[in-house]
């Protein structure tokens, strides 16, 4: 609420006489742990105008900024002296419920005069599409009002269009849903309801937005926040930071301290990210062991919001259907404690602490071990339900012995294809690691089935109702600006494009290129800005032929693996690809042909015989 008539004129000047001010209170600083913010700041970076004005009821307006976004607004208005003008900030109509959604935003504002004046926020943001608007004394009009949006000022660094217009909003979408929940140097859940910094929301937001965007600064300085909200004598890690109070999550939420790190280290191969965060590394993962018993992870915490696993899968944990079965949980949180296990060691390894590397590499062969042992169902080749979330992150985590993965790999597709009708069925995190699984496995022709659906649950499923941001929830249940289901965004210039870091180069000093053509794609192409110099990756279908044009920035080298038939025939700019400058095969296996390329740009063709 601000009341324009308390305003003191000239109350920031030396000549203001404030002999009837009352004097400041010294008061205790609170006790919590504080983060300098030395990242970008918050900037304005679009101004929309209004689609729709229309009147509700005798004196009420609603205006439409025909999206979803986060920021305030700019309103121009006459009202009543002394008389609140309300103003209503809302998502959404709640069909079922029969009632607007704002999450209780809502701003007052009591003008002086009965002239013009203008109110916008200086402190405060909200999340809306909608503005309802009661108390003027004159209809609002189309230039009175605009919404200024409103983020963290980060670079954008990433690129992706194809010939499926579907997925380029996907992609498109996903993205601007990012810049809606990164406003103030955190990455948040939602940008209204709870707005706090969730950890395993971060962890699947920051695989894509690295592609995306330079993040460096940011992810650098919230990770200052997760050391600082540590337990330094048990190593717990809340599921939020910064913390300003207790909230549900689960293993995998404490585990960003280890995902991101890692994940920064490949993208920018700055071993400080790793260093500072170490400590933080090896007491979250003593946090864990206590934990556990006989090896593997125990239920901890809360009893519904303590131990979460993936969470938001269709009918699961939403509003549409139950809670996610303990075993559920229990089994992919122990995937997820080897998957730690194993980061933990390559930081270790990167790092030369070499007694500790060996050490968090043998517990994580360990505990997969273990959770193969007592959740393996040999007549099915599955585990716990065999959803699509289980088999792939066994898969992903390396859960599954090396000689089962075939066939786990078989059941996983023909969950997809048959029991799912191929839809996606995973939630929260179950999404990144499916999608990362079916990469690493050269499964790409599923993830874009899942993707390309238009009914739910599924990304397309939320645009067809009309979505401008992605949803918290695949039934569009509570929020509908929200971070969960947004790692689709990596698959597209990670998985069609092929763009990756290198482990034993990182930064994109040695880039690994692993495009992958589909059945129903005529065409894609990817960028990525990385710290030395832009990556490009083209490919285009034309009947037995395929394209691929590559760039590859100054002072780098790649290895760049086409998809090829046994016998095609391979060419770069018009010379068999073995005899072009700059060109040398190094692998050729089962349809597939590697090779090292120096930096430059390169057209190969791919032709079937």
């Amino acid at each position: 609420r601000y009341d324009a008539q308390s305003e003191l004129p000239g109350w920031d000047t030396v000549s203001r006489n404030d002999a009837d001010w009352e004097t400041a209170v010294a008061a205790e600083p609170p006790m919590v742990a504080l983060c300098a913010a030395m990242l970008e700041p918050n900037r304005i970076t679009q101004t929309i105008p209004p689609v729709d004005i229309s009147k509700k009821g005798n004196n009420d307006y609603l205006i439409d900024f025909g999206r979803n976004l986060t920021g305030m607004i700019d309103f121009r208005l006459k009202g009543t002296p002394g008389e609140p003008v309300r103003m209503q900030f809302i998502e959404r109509w709640d069909e079922k419920e029969g009632e607007w959604v704002d999450f209780g935003q809502r701003d007052e504002y009591i003008p002086r005069s009965k002239g013009e004046e203008v109110f916008r926020n200086q402190f405060n943001y909200h999340a809306f599409r909608y503005v309802k608007v009661s108390g003027l004394a004159r209809p609002p009009k189309s230039g009175d009002i605009r919404a200024l949006f409103l983020r963290t000022d980060y670079a954008p660094r990433g690129s992706f269009e194809c010939s499926n217009e579907l997925l380029n909003s996907i992609y498109k979408t996903t993205l601007y849903t990012f810049d809606c929940v990164t406003a103030g140097g955190v990455s948040v859940d939602c940008p209204h309801r709870e707005r706090l910094g969730y950890g395993g929301d971060g962890q699947i937001t920051s695989k894509t937005a690295l592609y995306a965007f330079d993040l460096g600064a940011l992810y650098t300085k919230w990770l200052g926040n997760w050391r600082d909200v540590q337990d330094p004598q048990t190593g717990c890690l809340p599921n939020i930071a910064p913390r300003p109070h207790d909230a549900g999550g689960g293993p995998t939420w404490g585990a960003i301290s280890v995902m991101l790190p890692w994940d920064m280290y490949l993208h920018y191969g700055d071993r400080r990210v790793l260093q500072d965060n170490y400590a933080m590394m090896k007491q979250y993962m003593a946090f864990l062991d206590s934990k556990s018993e006989n090896g593997l992870l125990k239920p901890y915490g809360h009893k519904d919001y303590g131990f979460l696993g993936d969470w938001v899968a269709p009918d699961h944990d939403q509003g549409t259907g139950p809670w996610s079965p303990g075993e559920w949980r229990t089994f992919f949180n122990n995937c997820f404690y080897a998957h730690v296990a194993d980061h933990v060691s390559k930081v270790a390894a990167v790092l030369d602490e070499k007694q500790d590397a060996a050490h968090y590499a043998e517990q994580a062969n360990a505990i997969r071990r273990a959770t193969h042992e007592r959740w393996f169902k040999p007549e099915a080749n599955s585990y716990v339900d065999g959803g699509q979330a289980y088999l792939s992150f066994a898969l992903l985590s390396g859960v599954v012995p090396e000689n089962l993965r075939p066939a786990v790999l078989k059941n996983l597709g023909r969950t997809i294809v048959e029991t799912n009708k191929g839809h996606i069925d995973t939630g929260m995190h179950g999404s990144m690691f499916l999608l990362r699984c079916l990469n690493d496995e050269r499964r790409d022709d599923l993830v874009y089935l899942m993707a390309n659906q238009k009914t739910y649950p599924g990304w397309g499923y939320m645009l067809e109702q009309g979505a401008t941001t992605l949803w918290e929830r695949w039934d569009g249940e509570r929020s509908r600006i929200h971070s969960t289901l947004l790692a689709a965004g990596e698959w597209f210039p990670r998985g069609l494009g092929g763009i990756k870091p290198d482990p034993a180069l990182p930064g994109f000093k040695h880039i690994l290129l692993q495009p992958r053509p589909v059945e129903g794609l005529a065409w894609a192409r990817a960028g990525y800005d990385t710290i030395r110099g832009p990556v490009t990756s083209e490919w285009r279908r034309d009947g037995q032929t395929q394209k691929f044009e590559i760039d590859i920035p100054a002072n780098t080298t790649a290895c760049l693996s086409l998809p090829v038939a046994d016998n095609a025939k391979v060419t770069e700019s018009g010379h068999p690809a073995t005899e072009a400058q700059g060109v040398r095969l190094v692998k050729s296996e089962t349809g597939l042909a590697s090779y090292e390329i120096d930096s430059g740009k390169y057209t190969f063709m791919v032709t079937a015989q």
